[in-house]
């Protein structure tokens, strides 16, 4: 599509960005219902709905709500539909420093990872560039005690 979308826009119901190539990706931010079907239907984490037709509705769903924010998307035509995992530390808050299981690998872990890399990756390559650890994450680091989930 021509270009549409300059910035990650999150928004009720829905967050997206376009690509270089022109592709929008949609996401969406509620996530599934809480119920019995769902839980069972999700509980091997599939990438894929159960059948097209369901994949179709859901597509067309999360288009009638990027409408709402993006009147000219209406002209695009759906290419994948598939169920993404979105990591979410059980407290809420992102992970950010060396893996206590391994130390040479860095963890940057976070719901909000699009509209948190540009400052996570800042933060990230200053630590690894510099071999310094910085005060300011030390709430955020792997080996932190995590506690239950909790709304800001």
């Amino acid at each position: 599509m021509p270009r549409l979308i300059r910035r990650v826009i999150a928004a009720p119901g829905v967050h997206m960005h376009q690509r270089d190539d022109g592709r929008i990706v949609i996401g969406e931010q509620a996530g599934a219902p809480a119920n019995d079907a769902h839980a069972a239907r999700l509980d091997d984490r599939p990438m894929r709905f159960p059948s097209a037709d369901l994949a179709n509705a859901h597509a067309a769903r999360m288009l009638d709500i990027a409408k709402r924010f993006v009147p000219d998307i209406d002209t695009a035509e759906v290419e994948h539909v598939y169920i993404g995992w979105r990591p979410l530390p059980v407290d809420g808050h992102p992970v950010l420093g060396a893996s206590p299981a391994r130390r040479d690998v860095y963890l940057a872990i976070m719901h909000s990872g699009v509209t948190l890399a540009p400052i996570a990756g800042e933060l990230a390559a200053e630590e690894l560039t510099t071999g310094t650890s910085l005060a300011r994450l030390s709430r955020y680091r792997p080996d932190r005690r995590f506690e239950n989930f909790r709304r800001y």
